[in-house]
């Protein structure tokens, strides 16, 4: 049993963080040659090559998972399958820590937000698009709201546009 999954980890370093408290972290990522440099840098921590959208884990396994900046440059029906499979893989009473950018809100947010542009434009059109779209459709707190989910505990980054939030399916 998996207590808890980094999904779309890249280079392993939050899985390092959280491992330091918790070694019950795993990650997962698409891209083999992310997953492999993760397991070279942290081989204390056990990582999986997998499409988020198709997590190889039986129903319910997980206590919970966490989804840092992983849902803004994916189109909205991948947004959507991610979330059937996180459903799908945490048991019912399953938490999941989601980091992602908001709406701007204040003074503080939106300089922030001007800085994230330009490094979020270096990463391509469709990224840059696909995070257009996902903050003009609200940002993590109307995704958490589109998908069923609950808010139980909330931190907002100003400078970084970005919302730290601990939920879990309604």
């Amino acid at each position: 049993m998996f207590p808890a999954l980094d999904i779309c980890c890249g280079t392993g370093a939050q899985c390092h963080r959280i491992g330091k408290v918790n070694r019950s972290i795993y990650g997962l990522d698409w891209d083999f040659k992310m997953v492999k440099y993760a397991a070279s840098k942290y081989p204390g921590l056990s990582f999986m090559c997998a499409n988020a959208v198709h997590i190889p884990l039986k129903n319910s396994c997980l206590k919970g998972a966490v989804i840092s900046y992983s849902l803004h440059d994916k189109p909205p029906k991948i947004q959507t399958k991610i979330m059937e499979e996180v459903d799908r893989i945490l048991r019912p009473e399953g938490k999941i820590v989601f980091v992602d950018f908001e709406m701007p809100w204040n003074r503080k947010s939106r300089m922030g937000w001007q800085f994230t542009t330009g490094i979020e434009r270096m990463a391509g059109k469709k990224h840059f698009g696909y995070g257009r779209q996902f903050l003009s459709l609200g940002g993590l707190k109307t995704f958490l709201k589109q998908n069923g989910l609950v808010e139980i505990e909330r931190t907002d980054v100003e400078l970084a546009h970005t919302g730290i939030v601990v939920a879990q399916f309604s």
